[in-house]
């Protein structure tokens, strides 16, 4: 099964951005899997600093915290 979410955002601060169609109140087991590899399997990270977040790390791991 292939599924298609539309991501919104142009930075790395929580508040930008949005996935739609996502499922946060009732993700099957593949959706919550995919979701802690993401956020959990990776080494970049998100620090604000000078009035703006950064990423520290790669880029592409760092949008997916």
């Amino acid at each position: 099964m292939i599924r298609t979410f539309r991501v919104d955002g142009t930075t790395y601060s929580p508040g930008d951005g949005k996935i739609h169609n996502w499922p946060a109140a009732r993700m099957d087991a593949n959706l919550q899997m995919m979701a802690k590899i993401a956020s959990l399997c990776n080494d970049a990270g998100i620090t604000y600093s000078g009035h703006q977040y950064v990423s520290n790390g790669m880029p592409t791991e760092a949008a997916l915290k």
